[in-house]
């Protein structure tokens, strides 16, 4: 029996996080069909989400859900509190053969000084691994900037006892090579995990037939001083204007809950929906919540019923494309952006959220919603040769 560890969880609250997880666990399961595997999360609270995908849970170390709410000066105070319990972690990297580090995430610091506790949760068990020379894969993720010479160094320190390193994107890629020469060798490309899944993998039942539905995800995003909500006025216009042509119905879905304003997408959704409830019939505005949060296969089929998605949030996207949907995305990091490019789906992706204008959004889905039978043939062939990648690298990872 081989004991595995995926390390560097974050909340279940993020449907997108959990299919990722799904996919990594599907090719475990395929590969080393004899397997024991643990999971580190920041989120061990919520940890039932994840025992139901037949692992064993344990605490990040430190365990920063003792501190992840709203910024406050409790959050100094509570401090001390996540450097209590290090053996539950320390005792599964320990435990473990191999160590990954989940995929989805994204390790970077915009912190001048010394890292935050968060982020001393990405690099323990990495630095624990290295000292027990256990193998350590760093799973698709996102990488940079770090911009205090603390965490650069610390992320280095990562670095070099890892096997392999995998990026999900052509920025990351570019940033480690350009970053960490020395060890170009040890990088790799990988398609996001969430893309090995199949439908059935998400969904229980039969996938019900689509609708003219227009699905909506939004987050918060605040840069530079700007107020993130800017941006919902330029959304309403165009899906408005599209409502009324097509006689489409909006579907706005809250696909992450969080206790922070800054990651939750409740407020901002709830913002979208009162636009556009003051400028369409009551029965042309879905809108659909859920606490703590939906579990994938309501959320899968809450997609899987649009003709097409406009997301913010990647995931969405990504989880609309395996579910047979054509989704548009804005962006607001360039993982998006870049894993579309690497799909070969750039035409899908919008630009950056405040860039967009309401008349090239509505042109947009008027051509994808349009020609849907096209979209979702390249979707389809985009996805075979993603998944055949991955099945590939994770071959090559385990040798």
């Amino acid at each position: 029996m081989k004991k595995i560890l995926i390390a560097n969880l974050a909340s279940p609250e993020n449907p997108g996080d959990r299919a990722i997880l799904r996919g990594t666990l599907k090719l475990i399961r395929e590969f080393i069909p004899a397997s024991e595997i643990t999971l580190a999360t920041r989120a061990f609270s919520q940890r039932g989400a994840y025992e139901e995908e037949g692992c064993r849970v344990v605490a990040s170390y430190p365990d920063v859900e003792r501190i992840n709410e709203e910024d406050s000066w409790r959050k100094i105070l509570r401090a001390p509190l996540t450097l209590v319990r290090p053996f539950p972690l320390l005792r599964a990297v320990d435990e473990a053969d191999m160590v990954f580090l989940a995929g989805g995430a994204y390790f970077y610091s915009y912190r001048k000084s010394f890292p935050g506790l968060t982020y001393l949760a990405h690099v323990t068990p990495v630095l624990r691994a290295a000292r027990k020379k256990k193998k350590i894969i760093f799973l698709p993720q996102s990488y940079g900037p770090f911009v205090s010479r603390s965490a650069g160094a610390l992320f280095r320190a990562c670095l070099k006892p890892a096997a392999r390193v995998y990026f999900r994107e052509d920025i990351s890629g570019d940033f480690l090579a350009r970053n960490y020469p020395e060890m170009r060798t040890r990088f790799f490309f990988m398609p996001d995990h969430a893309l090995y899944l199949e439908p059935e993998d998400l969904l229980r039942r039969t996938s019900p037939e689509q609708q003219k539905i227009i699905g909506v995800t939004i987050r918060p995003w605040r840069e530079s001083g700007q107020d993130s909500r800017a941006y919902i006025d330029v959304l309403a216009s165009a899906l408005e204007r599209f409502s009324e042509k097509h006689d489409a119905v909006i579907r706005i879905i809250v696909q992450v809950q969080d206790k922070k304003s800054s990651e939750g997408d409740e407020g901002i959704s709830r913002s979208l929906e009162n636009t556009l409830r003051q400028r369409l019939p009551a029965h042309k505005v879905q809108f659909f919540s859920k606490t703590p949060f939906f579990s994938l296969d309501e959320i899968s089929r809450l997609y899987s019923e649009c003709s097409v998605l406009v997301c913010m949030r990647l995931h969405s996207a990504l989880l609309s494309y395996v579910l047979g949907c054509p989704a548009l995305v804005a962006g607001y990091q360039h993982k998006a952006e870049g894993i579309l490019s690497r799909l070969g789906l750039k035409d899908l992706y919008l630009g950056q959220f405040d860039e967009v204008s309401a008349d090239n959004l509505y042109d947009r889905l008027d051509e994808v919603e349009g020609r849907s039978s096209f979209y979702k043939a390249r979707v389809k062939d985009s996805l075979q040769s993603a998944r055949d990648l991955i099945r590939a690298e994770f071959r090559e990872c385990l040798q």
